[in-house]
């Protein structure tokens, strides 16, 4: 049985086999062989147990400054990094985050997403951005929200002034 994990998004997979050991793979033609993982400085980490095959220690968490501290319910604007072609160019999506969450204090594993909805001419528009993609130049928050739920999926079904997000004021600024 082989099962991936969230790691595959940023290009690798990891393939777990019963009864042996857990062995990153790099080409996109997994082979059955189990093999060292390499690290992203170079250096080879040798992996013996499946328990002890957590993403976390391959790529510890880094902070990023670029990004502000956010939780569903909020208002942010992230700046895209656009290819197209030979020129580059940045976009900007401005929505309510309806997933996800970013604090400094507890940065998010690599893989992991958050959620930005918006409604564009009527039609609502979601789109996940990894925290640790580089097309992820900055997320900026303009309004907080004030939300009683960590996903906030609801929001697919309302329109108008139903899907209002009240504002939250902290007492600490």
């Amino acid at each position: 049985m082989l099962s991936e994990c969230a790691g595959a998004r940023i290009g690798f997979r990891i393939v777990l086999r019963p009864h042996t050991p857990a062995v990153r793979r790099l080409s996109e033609p997994a082979s059955l062989l189990p093999r060292p993982v390499a690290a992203p400085d170079g250096q080879s980490v040798e992996i013996q147990d499946s328990a002890a095959m957590d993403i976390r220690t391959l790529f510890p968490p880094t902070t990023r400054e670029e990004i502000d501290e956010f939780q569903p319910g909020d208002t942010v604007i992230v700046n895209v990094a656009i290819r197209e072609g030979e020129r580059a160019r940045t976009q900007a999506y401005e929505g309510n985050v309806i997933r996800g969450s970013y604090r400094r204090d507890a940065p998010p594993a690599p893989g992991a997403t958050f959620t930005v909805r918006r409604v564009s001419y009527g039609i609502g528009v979601e789109r996940m951005f990894p925290y640790s993609s580089p097309s992820v130049e900055s997320v900026k928050v303009i309004r907080r929200g004030k939300v009683r739920r960590s996903r906030l999926y609801y929001l697919r079904g309302l329109t108008g002034k139903k899907a209002r997000i009240k504002e939250r004021r902290d007492l600490k600024t």
